[in-house]
């Protein structure tokens, strides 16, 4: 895929982030394994987050080089952490390449709508231990999203109506407290056959432009 002329390496090791994660990792875990009765601390899965974030895009921990076909300059790009707790450039590469596959591939051309279940701070606890309870959650709460857009359509006259969704979980609000939220988003409308809708398919959009991949990198 051709970048532009002025395109820089990443340079984790130069971020605020990517510094106070690496200065103070150790003293955080050694913290939490003080104050755990068990002596466990973190979790494994949360240190391994950590440690991977620390390697992610640092050239000493593994890269590949990329010549230009062109001008035959050379690059080189340290291997990502493919992280999905905070690392925001993993982050952001994923969020760009599911908008992409959403906006060119899935979803029709037609208006649509944002549904959002927040649940109760009683049950959230609760469903942050059981992951099979989340889904089912989720279930009930896309098949009565489902339910009210059909009977919308049959008052409209149109009885073998069709829809879908596309849901996402998000774990954390703006504070970093956990609150699973459910978000939805559904055709404003149901209709007969999907097939009807023009398909965005062929329309390249500026996300899924720089987010697409292959190809050769030209300078």
């Amino acid at each position: 895929m051709p970048l532009a002329r002025n395109f820089c390496r990443r340079e984790p090791e130069k971020n605020l982030l990517h510094q106070l994660v690496c200065a103070h990792l150790d003293t955080l875990l050694a913290e939490r394994r003080a104050d755990d009765p068990d002596g466990h601390g973190l979790p494994t899965y949360v240190e391994q987050e950590f440690r991977r974030f620390i390697d992610c895009g640092v050239a000493c921990r593994g890269f590949v080089r990329v010549v230009c076909d062109r001008c035959k300059r050379e690059m080189v790009v340290g291997f990502s952490c493919k992280g999905m707790g905070f690392c925001p450039s993993c982050l952001g590469r994923r969020m760009n390449d599911t908008a992409a596959q959403l906006v060119d591939r899935v979803l029709p051309f037609s208006p649509y709508r944002q549904w959002v279940l927040s649940l109760p701070f009683r049950l959230r606890l609760l469903l942050a231990k059981e992951g099979t309870l989340l889904g089912k959650v989720r279930t009930i709460f896309t098949r009565t999203v489902r339910s009210w857009q059909r009977l919308q359509a049959r008052r409209l006259g149109l009885r073998d109506a069709q829809t879908a969704a596309v849901c996402f979980t998000q774990l954390f609000g703006i504070s970093m407290l956990w609150r699973p939220t459910r978000s939805s988003w559904t055709p404003r409308r149901a209709t007969s056959s999907f097939g009807d809708c023009p398909s965005r398919r062929g329309r390249r959009s500026q996300s899924s432009s720089s987010a697409s991949r292959g190809g050769r990198w030209r300078c």
